[in-house]
C-alpha cells in the first residue's frame, strides 16, 4: 500500500510539474479552453440517429466477425489429430506405444554420441524409456547445452515394408526443436535438419529382412525454450506424399504465431463492442473499436487465414498495408476523442489526412504494380507512424498536466501520464524506422532491425489503449451512478419541500364573502417556486390579500417563502396592525438571510364597507379598475429583506361596487411600457367581460414578449355588493 501511494504521489508530482512548465505555452492554453466539451454521445446535428445506428451496426459486426473467427479456430483445433495418423498405410509409433531410450544430461556410461546410437548399449545407460513425443514443455531437468539422444529398434509392419519397395517412405513428426539434429538408421547418418518439421527418408535398403530398423536421433538443442521432439503431434512412418502435407513450421509462422497478436485484439474488441451497445455509446469507445477492427484486419490479412477468402497473396498483402495505415490514423482519432477535445484545426487535419490517404491507397492499388505499391504503402506507414505517436504523446502529456489541476480528475491525470510514457517508447521505435527509411533513401545502410519488437509493442500499445478505455468507462459509470444517487436524494428532498410548500397555499383559492370576491392563480415554473400568495382569515372583519416574489429560484427561494408564510400566520394570530406586519416580515428576512433573499410585495387590506389600504413594495403595482377608468397604483416602497429599516407607505381608497383590484408577478408581465399597453387595453374592455379567466389570459398574452419563463402569481379582487 505504501509503495502504491508513493508511486501515485510521484505521478501526481510529475503531472503538476508538467503543468507548471507548460502553463505559458500557447498550445497549452488552447487545450485548456477546449477540454471538457461534452462529446460523450455519438449523435450530432450532422449525423443524428443515423450515426448512432451506424455505430451499433459496426459494434454488432465486430462481434459477429470475431465470433465466426473464434469458432473457425475451434473447429480447426477439434479437427486434430489429422486423419492420416490413422491411415492404413501409416505406422503410428506413438499410437502403437513404441518405447524409445532417451538420454540427456551427464553421461551414465557412454562417452561419445556413437555409444548412444549403438543398439548394443545397455538401456540402463539412458535416462528414460518413453513413448515419443515426450510432450513436456520444457523437458524435466534439461539444462541449456545438453544434447538429447533418442534410440529405438522398430519393426515395421509388412504393409509398410511392401510400400517401401515401390514408394518413398519417411519418418515424420510435426516439429523438432533443435538448432541441429541428425538421423541415423542402423548407425549410419541419413539426414540432417534444423528447427523444422522432421520428414526424413527411410531408404528400403536400411530395412532389415526381418522388418527391423535401428533408429537413433542426436539433437543439439542449444538454448531453445523447447527441446527435441516435444509437441502435440505423433511420430509416424509412412508414404512421403501423405506425410508431406503435415509440414508445420512455415504455416505455424503465418497462423498460430499470428494468433498471439490477433486473439487478444479481437477479444478486447468484442468486450468493448458489447459495452458500446449496452452500457455507454461514447465516442472514444467507437473510435477504439474502429482502431481495433482495422489493426485486426491487418493481422488477419497478413496471416494464412486470409487464404480462405480466395484472394491472391499479393492482394491480401496490399490490403494489409492499407488497413495498417488507416489504423494509425484511427489511433490518433481515438486519443483525440479520449480527451474530449474540440479543436477545429486538429479535426480538419485528421479529416484531410484520411481523405489524402484514401486517394493514395486507390492510386497505389489500381495504378502501381505490386512491388512499387508495397514500397509506397510501406513508406507512407513509416512517415505517418511517428507523426501519430508524437501527436498522441504531446496530447497525453499536456492533458496529464491540465487534469492535475482538478481534484476530480486526478485519476485521469495519472492515466494520461502513464499513457504518455508508453507512447514515448512507441515514438522512439517509429523514429528508428523513419531514420532507416531516410538513410536507405540516401544510400546509407542501417543494420538495426526492430521488426519483432515493433510487433510486440503494437500489441502492448493496444492492450494499454484498451485498459485506459476500460478505466475511463468505469470512471464514467461510477460518476454516473454517484450523480444518479445524488439526484435521487435531491429529488426526494425537493418532493418533500414541494409538498410542504403546497400546504402553504391558501385553502380556498377563489371565493366570495361579505360583498368581496377574490381569485388567486398560481403557476410555478419549476417544482419549487419563489412566488407566493397569502390571504388572512376570512372570518375577520378586515381581510388581507397578498402576493409576492422572492429573489432566486429553487430550494433557497422556497425556504424564504416558508419563512414569509410563517411570519404572516404568526402576525395574524397576534392581531398585528398592517405596518407592524410588514416591518416584522422585513426584520425576519434580514435576520434569517442577511440580505441574500428578499421579496417584492403587493398587499391589499379590505374592510366590509369597501375601505381599502394597499401597499406595493418592489412590484409593478395594483391596477384599479373603476367605473370611470383604469389607473395604476405604483410601488411606493423597496423590497423587503434588502435592508434593516424600511419605510411603509399606504395608499387609501374606497372600492365601489363593481370595482376591481388586479396585481400579478413579473412572470405574467414585466416593464412599465408593457404595463401602459395593458392599462390602455383594459380601458377599452367591457366590465362584464373582466372575469378572472379573461383577465389572466389577456395579461399573459400582452406580456408574453416581455417575460422569460418564470413563476406566475395572479390576484383579482372585486367588490360585488
Amino acid at each position: 500500500m505504501k509503495r502504491r501511494d508513493a508511486f501515485e504521489h510521484k505521478l501526481d508530482s510529475v503531472s503538476r510539474g508538467i503543468n507548471r512548465l507548460m502553463t505559458d505555452a500557447r498550445f497549452f492554453s488552447y487545450l485548456r479552453q477546449n477540454i471538457g466539451r461534452k462529446q460523450d454521445e455519438i449523435p450530432s446535428p450532422r449525423w443524428g440517429k443515423y450515426r448512432e445506428v451506424l455505430g451499433v451496426f459496426i459494434a454488432l459486426g465486430i462481434v459477429v466477425l470475431s465470433a465466426a473467427f473464434f469458432f473457425a479456430r475451434l473447429s480447426e483445433f477439434n479437427d486434430w489429430p489429422p486423419a492420416v495418423y490413422h491411415d492404413k498405410e501409416v505406422y503410428n509409433l506413438t499410437a502403437e506405444k513404441v518405447l524409445w531410450d532417451v538420454h540427456y544430461g551427464p553421461s551414465q556410461g557412454c562417452q561419445s554420441d556413437k555409444c548412444y546410437q549403438d543398439p548394443s548399449t545397455p538401456a540402463s545407460y539412458f535416462r528414460r524409456h518413453a513413448v515419443l513425443p515426450l510432450r513436456e514443455f520444457p523437458i524435466a531437468d534439461w539444462k541449456t547445452g545438453d544434447k538429447i539422444y533418442y534410440r529405438a529398434r522398430v519393426k515395421l509392419p509388412e504393409n509398410i515394408r511392401q510400400l517401401a519397395l515401390t514408394r518413398p517412405i519417411s519418418i515424420h513428426t510435426i516439429k523438432m526443436f533443435a538448432e541441429s539434429w541428425d538421423l541415423y538408421l542402423n548407425q549410419t547418418p541419413v539426414f540432417q535438419g534444423t528447427e523444422e518439421t522432421m520428414l526424413a527418408p527411410i531408404p528400403p535398403s536400411y530395412i532389415q529382412t526381418d522388418g527391423f530398423v535401428d533408429i537413433s536421433i542426436v539433437a543439439t538443442v542449444g538454448a531453445l525454450p523447447y527441446q527435441g521432439i516435444a509437441n502435440r503431434g505423433d511420430m509416424v512412418i509412412g508414404p512421403r506424399e501423405k506425410l508431406a502435407n503435415l509440414t508445420f513450421f512455415s504455416r505455424d509462422n503465418s497462423t498460430s504465431l499470428q494468433l498471439l497478436y490477433l486473439l487478444p485484439k479481437l477479444a478486447f474488441c468484442v468486450v468493448f463492442a458489447v459495452l458500446f451497445m449496452f452500457v455507454g455509446r461514447n465516442q472514444e469507445i467507437m473510435w477504439f473499436l474502429l482502431f481495433g477492427l482495422t489493426s485486426s484486419l491487418e493481422l488477419f490479412l497478413r496471416s494464412a487465414y486470409a487464404d480462405d477468402l480466395g484472394l491472391s497473396g499479393h492482394v491480401t498483402a496490399l490490403l494489409a498495408l492499407v488497413f495498417r495505415n488507416y489504423s494509425l490514423l484511427l489511433m490518433a482519432r481515438f486519443v483525440y476523442a479520449f480527451f474530449r477535445l474540440r479543436l477545429a484545426t486538429a479535426e480538419k487535419v485528421m479529416t484531410t489526412a484520411v481523405a489524402a490517404l484514401t486517394v493514395f491507397n486507390v492510386f497505389s492499388l489500381l495504378v502501381m504494380d505490386y512491388s512499387h505499391a508495397t514500397r509506397a504503402l510501406d513508406m507512407i506507414a513509416i512517415i505517418i507512424k511517428p507523426c501519430v505517436y508524437i501527436f498522441s504523446f504531446v496530447l497525453a502529456l499536456a492533458m496529464a498536466g491540465l487534469l492535475s489541476t482538478s481534484e476530480r480528475s486526478v485519476m485521469r491525470s495519472r492515466i494520461a501520464l502513464c499513457f504518455s510514457f508508453v507512447l514515448l517508447i512507441g515514438t522512439g521505435l517509429a523514429c528508428v524506422d523513419l531514420v532507416k527509411l531516410v538513410a536507405n533513401t540516401m544510400g546509407v545502410q542501417v543494420p538495426l532491425t526492430i521488426v519483432n519488437l515493433t510487433w510486440v509493442f503494437d500489441l502492448v500499445l493496444f492492450v494499454v489503449i484498451a485498459s485506459i478505455t476500460g478505466i475511463e468507462l468505469a470512471l464514467q459509470h461510477t460518476q454516473q451512478r454517484q450523480i444518479e444517487f445524488r439526484l435521487r436524494n435531491l429529488n426526494e428532498r425537493i418532493e418533500l419541500a414541494s409538498s410542504v410548500q403546497d400546504t402553504l397555499l391558501p385553502e380556498v383559492m377563489a371565493g366570495q364573502r361579505e360583498g368581496v370576491a377574490w381569485d388567486f392563480r398560481y403557476f410555478p415554473a419549476e417544482r419549487m417556486a419563489g412566488d407566493w400568495l397569502y390571504m388572512s382569515d376570512t372570518n375577520a372583519p378586515v381581510r388581507r390579500y397578498m402576493i409576492g416574489d422572492v429573489t432566486g429560484k429553487g430550494p433557497a427561494a422556497a425556504l424564504a417563502v416558508a419563512a414569509i408564510i410563517s411570519v404572516l400566520r404568526t402576525s395574524e394570530l397576534e392581531e398585528s396592525n398592517l405596518t407592524g406586519v410588514i416591518k416584522l416580515l422585513n426584520s425576519h428576512l434580514c435576520k434569517l438571510f442577511r440580505g441574500r433573499a428578499s421579496t417584492a410585495l403587493c398587499l391589499a387590506e379590505i374592510g366590509r364597507d369597501g375601505e381599502t389600504r394597499v401597499a406595493v413594495h418592489g412590484m409593478l403595482g395594483f391596477i384599479h379598475v373603476k367605473k370611470d377608468g383604469v389607473s395604476l397604483i405604483p410601488a411606493r416602497g423597496s423590497t423587503l429583506g434588502a435592508r434593516d429599516e424600511i419605510d411603509v407607505k399606504f395608499i387609501e381608497l374606497t372600492l365601489d361596487v363593481g370595482d376591481l383590484l388586479i396585481c400579478f408577478s413579473d412572470g405574467c408581465l414585466e416593464g412599465t411600457r408593457t404595463m401602459r399597453r395593458l392599462i390602455h387595453h383594459l380601458s377599452g374592455m367591457d366590465r362584464a367581460d373582466m372575469t378572472p379567466d379573461k383577465l389572466f389570459n389577456e395579461i399573459s398574452e400582452i406580456g408574453k414578449d416581455s417575460v422569460h419563463p418564470d413563476d406566475k402569481v395572479f390576484l383579482v379582487v372585486r367588490r360585488v355588493s
